[in-house]
Formats: structure tokens, C-alpha cells, sequence
């Protein structure tokens, strides 16, 4: 079984689940991707709505925090100074 996602490559949302084996889909419009899944991932629809790092996730995009930046050396000072 061909089991896939098609994605919003600038979002990450879902747009459509699809079975190549039983099904002939148009090509992919630009600004959308495909990534396979599982048949688990596939009897789990409803709960993954997005793609984040080419991976399923029921996490929105949107709401993860962004990476970490290191502290200046002025930063650490107040810091500590605060405490």
C-alpha cells in the first residue's frame, strides 16, 4: 500500500491524505510536498495535522517555541545580579 501526506511546504498543514494504490492524484502544485507514511500513521488521521521537519505531528507549528538563543555575558550578569 502507497500511503501519503501532501503538505503545505510554508505552513506545514495537511492537505490530503491519499492511497496511491487505490487512487490517481493530479501532480503536486508548487508549495506542496509529499512525505509517506505508516499504516498507522494512516489509521490515525484525524490526529495529524501538520508536518514539521518531514515528520507527522499533532502539534501546530505555530505554538512551538523557537530555538533557544544563548545569553550575553550582559544578560548572565543581570541575572545573577537578580538573584
Amino acid at each position: 500500500m502507497a500511503l501519503q501526506v501532501i503538505y503545505s511546504t510554508s505552513v506545514g498543514t495537511v492537505g490530503q491524505w491519499q492511497d496511491t494504490d487505490k487512487w490517481e492524484y493530479p501532480a503536486l502544485i508548487e508549495g506542496y510536498g509529499v512525505l509517506a507514511v505508516t499504516p498507522a500513521q494512516w489509521a490515525a488521521q484525524a490526529r495529524f495535522k501538520w508536518v514539521v521537519n518531514k515528520k507527522l505531528t499533532d502539534v501546530d507549528p505555530g505554538l512551538l517555541a523557537p530555538p533557544a538563543q544563548p545569553m550575553t555575558e550582559e544578560e548572565a550578569k543581570a541575572l545573577a545580579e537578580q538573584q
